[in-house]
């Protein structure tokens, strides 16, 4: 014996476009939120609001770096390895689950790490001076 099952499916023309147009407007919308949840840390050392040189700052400290929950401490003579150096400072791209610790060994520079969301929009920003530290984590 045999049995057969067949689905009806009878959609007309105009349900299946509002399907594939809602379907496409969702896919849509989550993809723009999870690429709006990345952020991007400038770490500098200078003063009076100039950047120097980022290594001077990890002299005899360390830089740690956690991305979705796997961290990484950098050596003085591995920052350039961590971002793209501009004259602002060390760029890190990170995601949405990050942290950074750093502290100042510099007696004179300011450590400073401000953090921009995907849109440029500062959403933390913070100095320390000689053996000063910053922690800040999402």
């Amino acid at each position: 014996m045999t049995v057969t099952l067949q689905k009806q499916c009878k959609l007309t023309f105009g349900e299946f476009s509002m399907k594939k147009f809602l379907l496409i407007a969702v896919m849509m919308f989550f993809s723009s939120v999870v690429m709006a949840e990345s952020y991007t840390a400038v770490i500098s050392c200078g003063m009076n609001g100039q950047n120097y040189t980022v290594a001077a700052c990890f002299t005899d400290t360390e830089l740690k770096i956690t991305k979705n929950n796997a961290s990484k401490v950098y050596k003085v003579y591995q920052l350039s390895s961590v971002g793209t150096t501009r004259q602002d400072g060390l760029h890190i791209d990170l995601p949405y689950d990050f942290e950074i610790r750093a502290q100042n060994s510099h007696a004179t520079l300011v450590l400073g790490v401000t953090i921009t969301n995907s849109s440029g929009d500062v959403v933390f920003s913070d100095e320390a001076g000689k053996w000063g530290r910053i922690r800040v984590g999402n």
